[in-house]
């Protein structure tokens, strides 16, 4: 998976990115859940790349829920279709359905069979929810919609916040439903890479420093030493690295 993720990372990277510091994975929302009844509801508006309300659009939108159990967890999601009003919001009543489940992320998208326009194919947001979100309305404020790899999904993050996004991806389970493409962080990291400076090139090679010490005790993770040590040669402008495969004789 790694080779085809920095694939597009290669494709990506030499196109016209010359706009402002949402990011790839626009991270947990800040904002506090209020008290206003016990249902859980979720409010945002969605925006183009290029800030643009999406106005009068049909979406499709996804939860996911867990649940802890004496023999393991079980995990499964609820969704459905929600049209924006003229200035781009909607506004989601969860229901009964998730009582008594935690409600890790939500995930938005045009529907597959409505007309959406060019601009908005493959487009999506991803948004782990914070813990304590179990009734009231949590106000996720303002959501980009782009495709997996756009940097516009970043333009309102200046480095520190992307620096927290990056560490929330780490631990989240918000991502595309398309899962072909990349995780979360992997997309941070391109970003990263395509703001290069030497603050960008300390922070990635001390992620790689920390892949290498506890490689035998953190296990799998994404990315791991291949992604963090290409995105490092990258944004020092030196070439990838090579993987040699030795066949037994």
């Amino acid at each position: 998976m790694a080779i085809p993720i920095f694939a597009l990372l290669l494709m990506i990277l030499p196109s016209c990115f010359s706009q402002e510091v949402a990011a790839a994975h626009q991270g947990s929302p800040e904002a506090a859940v209020s008290s206003l009844g016990d249902q859980p509801t979720l409010l945002t508006r969605l925006l183009y790349g290029d800030l643009a309300p999406i106005t009068n659009q049909e979406v499709c939108w996804s939860v996911g829920l867990r649940k802890s159990l004496p023999n393991g967890s079980r995990a499964w999601g609820v969704n459905g279709k929600v049209r924006t009003d003229e200035e781009g919001r909607i506004r989601i009543p969860l229901g009964s359905e998730v009582d008594g489940w935690e409600i890790p992320y939500f995930t938005i998208e045009p529907c597959p069979e409505a007309e959406a326009e060019a601009r908005l194919r493959a487009a999506y947001s991803a948004v782990d929810l914070p813990k304590q979100f179990k009734s009231g309305e949590l106000d996720l404020g303002d959501l980009i919609l782009v495709p997996y790899g756009d940097p516009r999904r970043f333009r309102r993050m200046d480095d520190e916040t992307l620096r927290r996004a990056f560490g929330e991806s780490m631990r989240g389970s918000a991502r595309s439903y398309d899962r072909s493409v990349g995780t979360p962080s992997e997309e941070i990291l391109f970003e990263m890479v395509r703001r290069g400076g030497q603050g960008w090139e300390e922070f990635i090679a001390g992620q790689l420093a920390e892949v290498r010490k506890n490689e035998r005790e953190s296990g799998f993770r994404v990315p791991g030493e291949l992604e963090l040590l290409t995105a490092l040669r990258r944004i020092q402008h030196k070439s990838d690295p090579l993987a040699v495969v030795i066949m037994p004789e």
